[in-house]
């Protein structure tokens, strides 16, 4: 099971949104009382589980990134850097 997203904005925003959800359910058991536990399973969808399971897909979103970013997918073609005719070697007779 995979808890990554497709990009970090996406994973970060939706663990801000499930930090809300938990803090706001808190604060505000005082005045709506069970109520306000309705906003547990937000938090639950948004972390996809408990905050551990945020972290975890936080470092799977990293990874995966980095593996994107180095492979050259998601650019459409993997793409070489040419080297300029200056640092090419020159052959001596």
């Amino acid at each position: 099971m995979s808890f990554g997203n497709a990009s970090i904005t996406i994973h970060l925003l939706r663990g801000l949104l499930g930090i809300l959800a938990l803090l706001l359910a808190a604060w505000s058991y005082k005045w709506l009382g069970l109520f306000s536990l309705l906003l547990l399973p937000v938090a639950l969808w948004a972390l996809k589980g408990c905050p551990l399971c945020w972290t975890v897909g936080l470092f799977e979103t990293l990874i995966s990134r980095k593996t994107r970013h180095e492979t050259g997918e998601g650019e459409g073609k993997a793409t070489t850097r040419q080297c300029p005719d200056a640092c090419t070697p020159r052959q001596t007779q």
